[in-house]
């Protein structure tokens, strides 16, 4: 029985063949189709096909056609794609007899396949009184190569096609004097300069390190064509040996010839450079050409250069200084974190030292934060407080002991002050990553009042799991409704408890902070009764960056301190408190401070957090009357409209209004306005008296306009 394998290769075979007798029967076809009477275009599609799937059968067919007026194109570019030596001999042989548009064409596509055995007809084609002629030879000579002697004797009218030719000539020259030879015969002769300075290349490249002598005085002339390719020669000279004597001729330059080669010799990226680049960077004749070759020690990355780039860090200049720095900054070896290090040992001057860990986080090292809580000991307070500047973005519980025992250490001023920020920072960070789950029921992105709106919940949720804050605008899903003033309204869902909040076009998106008492933190709770009263104060600050119950019975217990910068900070801690449990505290020291100072404090962060109580809007008008009472004068009821605002009841509708009486609140119609744009249109007839008063009492063209709609049309809750 037949094998599997052996029936699949039967197979193959047997389809190989019938496709080649299918291909071989679709070639006489369109064979037959060039010798008949068929139409143009028939023909021209055959000779098409033909070039893809034709044979030496073909050859003969579309080499009668080479003479063809319509057709001549398509059959010489046929020809060109079959592999077959009989197109070289047709090709040859309908040369001599075309005319002088045909003859080009023919030439060409003897360069094309490199027919070597044609050289003779097209050096004799160097000589017709068609350039157009003369000059396609001479580029088919110059492809087919070895016809440079020919091409040094054809007439002057198509130079730039002889320079051409001579130029491929050159470059399918074996690499050695013959060459070198040909560059230099056609840079002796009258040729167009763009052929002059690539046949200055060609020499520079062919002489290999004897080159740079060539570059160096082309740089000094003043050709413009021989100064760009000798630039682009100095990149492409392989190897160190080219770099050394170029690098040791940049003192041999002036001007922009010097600032371009330093440049070039930044983009070799070879560090047999780096010597001759740190000596212009430290001795050249002007600031630029300083700066230019500290630029190129970047490029090139050349980690020895890095202790005399610690001196350059020192220079009187600051751009230079700077300059050295970023040089330093992203140097990949260990010799640039070394001669770095040697900064810290060797300087006395803390500003440089200062440079020098910053230079130390730039290169972001693995051991930074050991090195980083090594220095919070550091001899010099400019090196203390700078590591706790890049600590207060950088810190870990790891390194919380290590701030805490500093702080409980300091006195008061700067450092106290930069390792309490460091601490609150660190606090934050702590308690959003063990904070509760915030999750994003809802959002409508629209108009307030029932007109055009767009659903975006799907795209918030996903811009805050990317980001601390996202911009209610245009960008989340278009604009529903152009030239109008939008808002967007969020429902969260924290620890369960639903709170819906409203932001404006253009403001950003929070979401509400719900916190986890993070146990790491356990350790500033402890220290904090004992601590002097700045180290409390630092301690209080870094507590309430959580927005933690455990912190807010702390700071709520320092509020009747017996220090009273102690009790102030308590309060306004309190009134920035970042979460609603600290609403009914601050309510409390409203109604029973002897301070009236504190009272202020508490009742305006009361203010501020009633909107994100999670209560519907009902519950938020009660907890709001419960604080009317306590507002002392206009200046605290500006306060009460930006929250009544938010409270969408009618209430809160009738109190905005009621204020509108009072002429230092009537600027604040617009709270009325926000309130109404929510209301449902069964409370048509208290928005329409209420508009009526905002008409008369705002004080912007915008707010009328709102007002005005709304007597108009009954508004609806955003949908």
């Amino acid at each position: 029985m037949m094998s599997t394998l052996f029936r699949r290769a039967v197979v193959s075979i047997v389809a190989m063949v019938t496709a080649g007798l299918a291909a071989a029967g679709r070639e006489a076809e369109l064979i037959a189709i060039l010798g008949c009477e068929a139409s143009l275009k028939e023909k021209v599609d055959a000779c098409r096909e033909l070039g893809r799937i034709g044979g030496p059968a073909a050859v003969p067919a579309l080499a009668a056609l080479l003479r063809h007026p319509e057709l001549a194109h398509m059959s010489r570019a046929a020809l060109e794609a079959i592999p077959h030596d009989a197109v070289l001999g047709a090709l040859r042989a309908a040369l001599p007899a075309s005319p002088a548009p045909l003859r080009a064409g023919l030439a060409d596509s003897l360069g094309f396949r490199r027919d070597v055995r044609a050289v003779p007809l097209l050096a004799d084609l160097l000589k017709d009184p068609d350039p157009v002629v003369a000059g396609a030879a001479a580029r088919a000579l110059g492809r087919i190569g070895g016809a440079d002697a020919a091409l040094r004797t054809a007439s002057v009218p198509v130079r730039s096609d002889i320079a051409e030719g001579l130029l491929r000539c050159a470059g399918a020259m074996e690499s050695g004097p013959d060459r070198r030879a040909a560059y230099e015969r056609l840079r002796a002769n009258d040729v167009p300069p763009a052929a002059r300075a690539a046949a200055l290349r060609g020499l520079i490249l062919a002489k290999g390190t004897d080159g740079v002598g060539d570059i160096v005085s082309a740089l000094s002339g003043t050709d413009p064509f021989d100064y760009t390719v000798a630039l682009r020669a100095a990149q492409e000279l392989p190897g160190a040996d080219a770099t050394r004597p170029l690098a040791e001729a940049i003192p041999t330059l002036s001007g922009p010839a010097r600032a371009d080669l330093i440049h070039a010799l930044g983009t070799r990226a070879d560090s047999a450079a780096a010597e001759a680049l740190v000596r212009e960077a430290r001795t050249a004749p002007d600031k630029p050409l300083r700066l230019a070759a500290l630029a190129a020690l970047g490029r090139i990355g050349a980690g020895a250069a890095a202790p005399a780039l610690v001196d350059l860090a020192r220079d009187a200049d600051p751009e230079i200084a700077e300059a050295a720095h970023s040089v330093l900054a992203v140097l990949p070896d260990e010799a640039a974190d070394r001669a770095i290090e040697s900064l810290f040992a060797n300087s006395g001057d803390p500003a440089l030292r200062v440079a020098a860990l910053e230079l130390l986080v730039r290169r972001a090292r693995p051991d930074l934060q050991r090195t980083l809580r090594t220095l919070l000991d550091d001899r010099d307070e400019p090196v203390r407080l700078a590591a706790l500047r890049v600590l207060r973005a950088s810190a870990t519980p790891e390194d919380l002991p290590v701030l805490l025992g500093r702080l409980l250490k300091a006195g008061p001023g700067a450092e106290s002050e930069a390792l309490g920020a460091a601490l609150a920072a660190l606090a934050g960070r702590e308690a959003r990553a063990t904070a509760g789950r915030v999750e994003v029921v809802r959002t409508v992105y629209g108009l307030p009042d029932g007109g055009p709106s767009v659903d975006v919940t799907a795209a918030v949720a996903a811009r805050l799991k990317s980001a601390d804050a996202v911009i209610a605008d245009n960008q989340l899903a278009g604009d529903p409704a152009p030239g109008r003033q939008k808002r967007m309204a969020v429902t969260f869902k924290a620890d369960g408890t639903e709170v819906t909040q409203e932001y404006r076009e253009g403001e950003v998106i929070t979401p509400p902070l719900v916190a986890a008492d993070p146990p790491s933190l356990a350790p500033l709770y402890t220290a904090l009764p004992s601590a002097a009263p700045h180290v409390r104060l630092a301690l209080l600050r870094a507590l309430a960056a959580t927005g933690e119950p455990k912190a807010l019975e702390a700071v709520r217990g320092v509020v009747s301190d017996g220090d009273p910068a102690v009790r102030a900070a308590g309060a306004r801690l309190l009134r920035d408190w970042p979460t609603p449990p600290a609403l009914p505290i601050l309510a409390e020291l409203a109604r029973s401070s002897s301070d009236p100072a504190i009272r202020r404090l508490a009742l305006r962060g009361a203010l501020r957090l009633l909107p994100f109580v999670p209560a519907q809007p009902a519950g938020r008008w009660t907890l709001f009357a419960a604080l009317e009472g306590l507002l002392a004068d206009d200046e605290d009821r500006k306060a009460a409209l930006a929250t009544l605002a938010g409270i969408p009841v009618r209430p809160a509708l009738e109190r905005a209004a009621q204020w509108m009486d009072v002429p230092a609140l009537r600027a604040e119609a617009a709270a009325a306005v926000r309130i109404a744009e929510r209301l449902g249109p069964e409370h048509a007839a208290e928005v329409s008296a209420a508009m009526k008063k905002a008409c008369e009492a705002a004080t912007d063209a915008p707010t009328r306009r709102r007002a005005a709609a709304l007597i108009r049309a009954p508004s609806k809750a955003l949908q």
